[in-house]
């Protein structure tokens, strides 16, 4: 018999959370789940975000579209706090500390060993091909 530690490892496969409404409360509020669908592979060259690391990503650039720091026509960064704010209110935790621990476990991440990521007095910035894709993205909105 072939045991999996000889197999070849799997494909990578990813998922997005679906909000999936279940029904109607005794006292008429709408109630739900949450379900997995098959979506993207999140990847930086050849390793995998995870969940809260790609939610960083994308919690980050929502903030910089909000609250960037543009100087003379160039975009800065982001401040922390932005970020932070924009990372809690999108993150599914239970409690506002569950929320504060992942991003501040994404932050270390992605300024850290991912290395997508680099700050300088409180603006944070993308660093390589994010970080273009998304001043070009800024400056097509001034």
């Amino acid at each position: 018999s072939t045991k999996m530690k000889d197999a070849a490892e799997p494909d990578p496969i990813g998922f997005a959370i679906a909000d999936v409404a279940l029904g109607i409360d005794k006292t008429g509020k709408p109630f739900g789940s949450a379900a997995l669908q098959l979506g993207d592979v999140p990847t930086v060259g050849n390793k995998r975000l995870s969940a809260g690391n790609q939610l960083g990503i994308t919690t980050f650039k929502n903030a910089a579209h909000q609250h960037g720091v543009m100087e003379d026509g160039a975009f800065r960064g982001v401040h922390l706090e932005h970020w932070r704010e924009e990372y809690i209110r999108k993150h599914t935790g239970d409690t506002d500390a569950a929320k504060t621990k992942a991003f501040g476990r994404a932050r270390a991440a992605l300024t850290g060993a991912l290395g997508l990521m680099e700050v300088n007095s409180d603006l944070y910035v993308l660093k390589g091909q994010q970080a273009v894709d998304l001043h070009a993205e800024l400056l097509a909105r001034t």
